[in-house]
């Protein structure tokens, strides 16, 4: 795709209308632009790369060939935009490419796609008049196909009423801190990150590989990779529960995806009506676990340990207990110390932090996750935030992870570790609401930022820490739908609409339950889209 990154076409619309300028073109940088126009503004999106779709970019995101979504098509999308080409063979879980064409058509669809969106753009500063509280963005050309044009690596900027930043959590490596003595060992060519990673190499053929870091990806690409190394030693801190993407929740009901078991209202209730601290929900979870995936509790190498009472964490794959059971997959429970290099065999080894040994590695996959960066902030505006470039859990404070506190006219959509469609979404629809007053909404008060910001706080603060620090799907999709007043009145509805009421309380938490009232609500569309959760899941009665 040509670059778009040229002053705006669209500079008329922009003096008749307040105008809004969005970093990131993925997931969160979409929905924020369509969340825009619904609220009447002019918005300009600023993608690094020649598409969009963030991590979801087929060519220069984070996905490889034999990928597929975590959780089901219902979790991945928008609450007013059901997928309408449903993933090939009636499968739940989309692949990449699949989500990337889904983000397209959504796009399209709501006039954001080509049309709001400055391609192949790196922004390189956001900042804010003091006197008129505008913001202005710079940014340079990257056409890497264009090198005779006379605008790359030319420094242009625009002003903007608004501001919103959804460049994404994953935005660079966290590289462990010895890479450069693994590299030096290894050789770059030696060291590869999942990041870059799309299918196995022939060249790695019956090779002992070692995966640095047990994330979601680690995991997954480790299963492909067995298809073709001859081992792999997967090097991670934790136990996590690896949990299948389908299951029965009890061995006789029927196998259904893990979102549309776990997130559901009613569970979340019994949940915390019935276990009020967070060690014994802890507890409840273990046991629960411990009952859907007990297998995993019979291999000494993969079976959870600690008390019942400690933050559970887990891994969504479907197949690496298998390959652990089959000896292709090997645990080790520690941190990497340092490379070794025999220098009369040429054999290279590893030695962690535990004192022990692996010996003839033949490459190493660095998978230890991301760290959020904001190379065009200056220092004011990061203090503001209190930023911690170190911390990969909470890097960010601010007030329910949309706004920060003394700055007005600028949000954060999906600037959170563990961001889903439908969150993001809500998140884009409080930011925009605010800035133009939809439905009488406006910045949240002092003592709101107060409140706000110890909370973030307290999570960053805890110790020892949760896999995400808002990790209740149900409880936190809720609070933002508060804020914009699209939370569903169930007593009411559970007197007027007793069916409707079921399919919202015990079916899972669909996106499309906060299209039902309040500002862009589409009512019709959203009892559609119920209903066919209902029938494919749960069929209940319709009294």
């Amino acid at each position: 795709m040509n670059s778009n990154c040229t002053t705006s076409d669209r500079s008329d619309e922009r003096k008749k209308k307040k105008s809004v300028g969005i970093v990131g073109g993925g997931v969160s940088g979409l929905t924020t632009a369509k969340a825009a126009i619904e609220c009447g503004l002019v918005p300009t999106v600023f993608e690094r790369n020649d598409d969009i779709g963030g991590v979801w970019n087929e060519k220069d995101g984070y996905t490889w060939d034999s990928m597929k979504t975590n959780l089901s098509y219902y979790s991945c999308m928008y609450s007013d935009y059901p997928w309408k080409t449903k993933p090939a063979a009636e499968d739940l879980f989309p692949s990449g490419k699949e989500v990337q064409a889904y983000l397209k058509d959504y796009a399209t669809h709501f006039e954001v796609y080509p049309q709001c969106i400055k391609f192949e753009c790196t922004v390189t500063r956001v900042h804010q008049d003091n006197i008129t509280e505008k913001w202005t963005i710079e940014w340079t050309n990257n056409n890497k196909n264009n090198i005779n044009n006379s605008n790359n690596n030319i420094y242009n900027k625009e002003e903007y009423d608004y501001v919103i930043i959804a460049s994404g959590y994953f935005s660079q490596c966290d590289q462990p801190s010895n890479i450069g003595q693994l590299e030096s060992v290894f050789g770059k060519d030696g060291v590869s990150y999942v990041r870059h990673y799309k299918h196995p190499d022939e060249a790695l053929r019956n090779k002992k590989i070692v995966m640095v870091g047990g994330s979601y990806s680690g995991c997954e690409i480790a299963v492909d990779l067995a298809s073709t190394v001859g081992q792999i030693v997967m090097v991670t801190r934790h136990r996590p529960w690896y949990m299948k993407r389908s299951f029965s929740k009890d061995g006789i009901a029927p196998i259904r995806p893990l979102d549309i078991n776990f997130f559901t209202r009613n569970g979340d209730h019994m949940l915390r009506s019935h276990y009020k601290t967070v060690q014994d929900q802890n507890k409840a979870k273990y046991t629960n676990f411990s009952k859907l995936f007990g297998h995993q509790q019979t291999i000494p190498s993969v079976r959870v340990d600690g008390e019942p009472t400690d933050h559970l964490y887990g891994a969504i794959t479907d197949r690496f207990v298998e390959l652990v059971e089959q000896g292709k997959i090997v645990m080790k429970y520690s941190d990497v110390d340092y490379a070794i290099v025999d220098k009369e065999t040429g054999r290279r080894s590893i030695k962690f932090k535990d004192g022990s040994v692996e010996d003839q590695i033949d490459h190493l996959y660095i998978s230890t996750g991301y760290k959020l960066t904001f190379p065009f902030f200056d220092q004011d505006m990061l203090d503001a935030l209190q930023y911690d470039p170190n911390d990969g859990f909470q890097a960010v404070l601010l007030h329910k992870t949309v706004f920060c506190p003394g700055k007005r006219g600028i949000a954060f959509v999906g600037i959170f570790k563990g961001p889903f469609f439908g969150l993001s979404e809500l998140q884009s629809r409080w930011a925009t609401m605010v800035f133009t007053g939809k439905d009488g909404l406006d910045y949240p008060t002092k003592e709101e930022f107060d409140i706000g910001i110890a909370e973030e706080q307290r999570i960053r603060s805890d110790r020892p820490r949760k896999q995400w620090p808002h990790g209740n799907t149900v409880e936190f999709s809720e609070d933002l739908a508060k804020q914009i007043k699209c939370l569903p009145d169930f007593d009411k509805i559970q007197k007027e609409d007793p069916y409707l009421y079921k399919m919202l309380w015990y079916n899972f938490i669909s996106p499309v339950s906060y299209r039902l009232q309040g500002f862009g609500s589409n009512p019709k569309l959203a009892i559609e889209h119920l209903k066919e959760i209902d029938s494919k899941f749960n069929n209940f009665p319709k009294s």
